[in-house]
């Protein structure tokens, strides 16, 4: 188990893949953007990065506006 913070949130996981832990938050949704300690991860590099102790993701909806 490792503790990250997950949009402020501290929570506890097994997954260490980022794309698990997205799938287990997000579900199917695909319109979402994800930041990993403030760097933004592109949607197909989701499954190649490995969260560590510590790490802050941020999980957004995009908002439409004009």
């Amino acid at each position: 188990m490792i503790s990250i913070k997950v949009n402020g949130e501290v929570m506890k996981t097994s997954n260490v893949a980022l794309s698990e832990l997205i799938h287990e938050i997000r579900g199917e949704d695909s319109f979402f953007a994800v930041a990993v300690n403030r760097l933004v991860i592109p949607g197909t590099q989701l499954g190649k990065v490995t969260l560590k102790e510590g790490d802050e993701i941020e999980v957004v909806q995009p908002v439409g506006g004009g």
